[in-house]
């Protein structure tokens, strides 16, 4: 095992005992923690690319993935968290479990006080407001709350099942676009998943296997199963519809009817179980969110210098959706659309928590970006909040952890414009594989 890949995995390692280990003060533990998630996360992009291992041996891969199944397990352990989001997963599941719909009530429901039995039933966050999530969601909350009822190890360990098959498709993929093996490390050693995944956790996770599906799917071609498996990732987080326009123009618009069909009877199908039962739809928690956060955003707060604020979300809401469409008619191939896509909502979106970062991932492993891979590696900083939040009571982040994100990723995105870099690389004619060959470390793997 080349030095930089075993200094990747000792830091990987370091970092999960450490995020387990709550013996220290919280802020303590979380400067620890997000420092040495940034230290891990540069040392396994710099293993990945400055020292591509071409084909890695069975042995090597599976004692890679052995190392990242352990460093999620680790942290499962700890009583800090950076989110209290998954004890709304946790409540969701109770309520269902009960026989009751989710959608129906707030948290701080009266008619729900008989279930408020188990301590985290009472750290809700946001107990005023009824659940954001949709119903694929609160489908695997049920499960969580069956496998350990009141704790949030159920959940965590559905994450697990979801990531390690999302390993699985992405070596799949990798084989059959004809690229290392050993870039699986992106995904299976980024700490952006540890801490976000399983601090305690985040639904993205839960996507991952199903945006590793729509990308198989996508490429070839496949609308019907393009569409169910879009559909399974909307129904986690609606968030993936931003793949649209990158899948219609992949399939060209007969195929692109078939899969809005599909797309369409799905989402109807999940959906229609909670609305006749009495429920209310989450959009309306959804659209509250999109009316009144701000979170990390860079565009949309220099929007509102010049503009309302009513009018500055609005302003940068059409600013993503403008990009989001631009981005399917830049002549770049599928994955790259998809991460145009995705960077467009990074950059215009009002509220970019650090887990919204994740779905990112599964698309640099099969088409590495600079300007991506430096916001997956250093987003974790954003989460320094979370002192401000749970020691001070306040929601103002500190300007250094912005800069020291945001800098670096503007850099590289303006870098690989000018440069035809990563998602910006022009698309070869003969077709998806040298366009992803043409993408950043690509010269180097040749070379090799």
């Amino acid at each position: 095992m080349h030095r930089l890949t075993l200094l990747a995995g000792t830091l990987l390692a370091s970092l999960a005992v450490l995020a387990g280990f709550s013996a220290f003060s919280y802020e303590t533990w979380l400067w620890t923690v997000l420092l040495l998630a940034v230290a891990a996360g540069l040392a396994v992009v710099s293993a990945v690319f400055l020292r591509p291992l071409e084909r890695p041996s069975r042995t090597w891969l599976v004692l890679a993935l052995a190392l990242g199944l352990g460093a999620r397990l680790a942290p499962t352990s700890t009583r800090y968290m950076t989110s209290t989001d998954a004890l709304r997963y946790v409540w969701d599941g109770k309520i269902l479990a009960h026989g009751i719909n989710p959608y129906a009530h707030a948290p701080d429901s009266h008619a729900l006080d008989a279930l408020r039995t188990d301590p985290i039933d009472h750290l809700v966050n946001a107990p005023q407001v009824r659940t954001p999530y949709p119903p694929l969601a609160e489908v695997v909350f049920l499960g969580a709350y069956t496998l350990t009822p009141g704790r949030l190890l159920g959940y965590q360990l559905l994450n697990l099942v979801a990531e390690v098959s999302a390993w699985l498709l992405l070596l799949a993929l990798l084989g059959r676009l004809g690229l290392p093996r050993s870039r699986i490390l992106l995904v299976a050693w980024a700490p952006l998943l540890v801490v976000e995944g399983y601090l305690p956790g985040h639904t993205e996770v839960l996507a991952l296997p199903l945006l590793c599906l729509f990308i198989a799917q996508g490429l070839d071609r496949r609308p019907v199963t393009a569409g169910l498996s879009l559909a399974a990732a909307c129904l986690i987080k609606p968030l993936a519809l931003v793949f649209l326009p990158a899948v219609a123009r992949e399939l060209g618009w007969r195929r692109t009817g078939v899969l809005l069909a599909v797309l369409a009877a799905t989402l109807a199908a999940a959906y229609a179980p909670f609305l006749l039962w009495g429920g209310h739809s989450h959009w309306g928690p959804m659209a509250l969110m999109a009316e009144k956060w701000s979170f990390n955003g860079t565009v949309a707060p220099l929007l509102g210098l010049v503009l309302p604020d009513h009018a500055a979300r609005i302003a940068a809401f059409g600013g993503m959706l403008a990009l989001v469409v631009a981005g399917a008619f830049l002549g770049r191939d599928f994955l790259s659309r998809c991460l145009l896509a995705l960077t467009a909502v990074c950059v215009m979106s009002p509220v970019l928590f650090s887990w919204y970062v994740i779905w990112i991932v599964p698309f640099v492993v099969l088409r590495p970006d600079p300007a991506a891979i430096a916001l997956a590696v250093l987003v974790p900083l954003t989460d320094i909040v979370a002192v401000n939040v749970y020691v001070h009571h306040t929601f103002d982040p500190p300007l250094w952890s912005t800069l020291a994100v945001f800098v670096p990723f503007y850099a590289l995105l303006a870098a690989g414009w000018a440069r035809k870099w990563g998602m910006f690389a022009l698309a070869s004619a003969a077709g998806m594989g040298d366009s992803t060959t043409a993408s950043f470390g690509g010269e180097r793997e040749r070379r090799s």
